[in-house]
């Protein structure tokens, strides 16, 4: 087995481009990639590019200027629209990836229980699903002892998240969750 794998490879690239403070970079990406290939090396080269950043001081953060261009080029013509889905499926991948590792690495002292209902809140009218965040009472009024009792070891208050997504033609075959 190959030591070089997709994400090994991505994240070599975004340390020397973080390294180097690169202002752009181009990726010359073989056909031998596929669909699937192609988005994970570029999901890792989209994560790594951008750390968490949000508790470091602001002298740390002028020492990583952004990257502000990437092209990718494609070894034949026929390889352009593989590039093209693999690029906006890996940056889609890539936020929602990032999106859940700040919340989930935040100090419990900034991501407090309200905290993360009402970025999910935001989240779920952003992208057009329902959201309903049950506080104490509700918890209380439809008997969840263990959440409440967990939640009692803690000064904020317990919140239970519920999203739901409903497509927009068609049934709902298979509930998954």
């Amino acid at each position: 087995r190959s030591p070089f794998t997709h994400g090994r490879v991505a994240r070599t690239l975004s340390a020397v481009v973080q390294s180097t403070k690169a202002k752009s970079v181009t990726l010359f990406v073989p056909a031998m990639l596929n669909l699937d290939s192609a988005k994970a090396f570029l999901t890792t080269f989209w994560l790594d590019l951008t750390p968490d950043n949000r508790f470091r001081s602001a002298e740390y953060k002028k020492k990583m200027p952004p990257l502000s261009k990437v092209v990718i080029v494609a070894e034949t013509p026929d390889h352009v629209p593989v590039l093209n889905r693999a690029v906006t499926e890996s940056r889609w991948a890539a936020s929602g990836t990032r999106y859940a590792q700040e919340l989930t690495n935040s100090p419990p002292n900034y991501c407090t229980p309200a905290l993360m209902a009402e970025s999910a809140r935001a989240m779920a009218e952003e992208l057009g699903l329902k959201v309903k965040i049950l506080d104490v009472p509700e918890i209380e009024a439809r008997g969840m002892g263990g959440l409440m009792s967990v939640g009692k070891g803690s000064v904020n208050k317990p919140r239970l998240i519920h999203i739901t997504y409903t497509p927009a033609e068609g049934s709902i075959k298979k509930r998954i969750a």
